[in-house]
């Protein structure tokens, strides 16, 4: 199985100068964890639920000023599409990740691959569960 077949391809993403409160109510109408960061120029990073209650509400940062590209993960950890699902689990296990943004070979973003896709669409278990446990 390749990563492409397991990767979710409809991704969602955010403006850098969106505000946290924006980016909470996306992940919380897509019921996604993590958003690219992207402008013209591609992806500049991520942001995450946990960046949010960490590097935002746990700081008493103020979600309606604060702009997504204060507390955004730059640069953001990555695997290209025609990764292994192992060279994925390797880069989620050395970033303590659960997701990963999956770009083309000209940095193109094209999908998130996330440890419950690994999980939920069959992939061995013995590259996953040390992935959740790093992370």
């Amino acid at each position: 199985m390749k990563l492409k077949d397991i990767m979710t391809t409809n991704v969602q993403t955010i403006s850098p100068d969106s505000t946290l409160q924006a980016a909470a109510i996306q992940m919380s109408l897509h019921n996604v964890g993590m958003l690219p960061v992207t402008n013209v120029a591609g992806v500049l990073g991520t942001i995450t639920d946990r960046d949010l209650a960490l590097r935002a509400v746990a700081e008493g940062r103020d979600l309606l000023t604060t702009k997504v590209k204060d507390v955004m993960t730059a640069p953001p950890p990555y695997v290209v599409e025609d990764a292994t699902i192992e060279q994925a689990c390797k880069v989620m296990r050395k970033n303590k990740v659960r997701r990963l943004i999956v770009l083309t070979q000209s940095m193109n973003l094209v999908g998130i691959v996330s440890v419950t896709d690994m999980a939920i669409k069959g992939v061995d278990r013995r590259l996953s569960t040390p992935v959740m446990r790093a992370a």
